[in-house]
């Protein structure tokens, strides 16, 4: 990892609670690029652990993490996340409030997924690293950078949906409903 993005001082034996900050781990954070840091994050493990395809990845492939490995890699994101709540709101001139839940809920759900055994490998690895990080970073690369709409471009191939001058607005043919009983 490179000196911005230090993984020291982190715990590796349990999940802290969410909005932990630390005076000597100010300098952990997500920004100015999400998706870099969280792609640095999973080169990490990727480095110290085999890779396993993600089912629908589209031949994505993520590290095989451990217990371990999550609960750091999560706690690294959650201080990251608690030091740049601020700096968000400052740059997007918006609460991110949506941001800290879902990834309230994340903290959550990897609680419930975690093993006993440390060493064991993360009962829902892929869905953390293809779903749950990924999803955190682009959450924030949007709140920062914008995006385009979920339409864009697609004016292009439209067309309009108003009737035409003589057709019904309903799409109904009459004498073709098959909804009623002949009588």
């Amino acid at each position: 990892m490179s000196s911005t993005r230090n993984l020291d001082g982190i715990p590796e034996d349990e999940l802290l609670p969410l909005g932990t900050t630390s005076e000597h781990l100010g300098h952990l954070t997500l920004l100015p690029d999400p998706i870099a840091a969280v792609a640095e994050l999973e080169a990490h493990f990727a480095a110290v652990r085999p890779a396993v395809r993600v089912w629908m990845g589209h031949g994505r492939t993520v590290p095989k993490t451990t217990n371990e490995d999550v609960t750091y890699a999560a706690n690294w994101i959650s201080v990251s996340l608690a030091h740049d709540v601020a700096r968000l709101r400052a740059l997007t001139g918006r609460p991110q409030g949506a941001i800290w839940d879902r990834w309230a809920r994340t903290i959550e759900h990897i609680r419930r997924h975690l093993g006993a055994d440390p060493d064991a490998t993360y009962r829902d690895n892929p869905q953390f690293w293809n779903a749950h990080v990924e999803h955190l970073a682009r959450a924030i690369d949007t709140a920062l950078h914008g995006d385009a709409p979920r339409n864009a471009g697609a004016d292009e191939h439209a067309r309009s949906r108003r009737p035409r001058a003589g057709q019904r607005p309903t799409g109904h043919r009459p004498g073709r409903s098959t909804n009623h009983a002949p009588q």
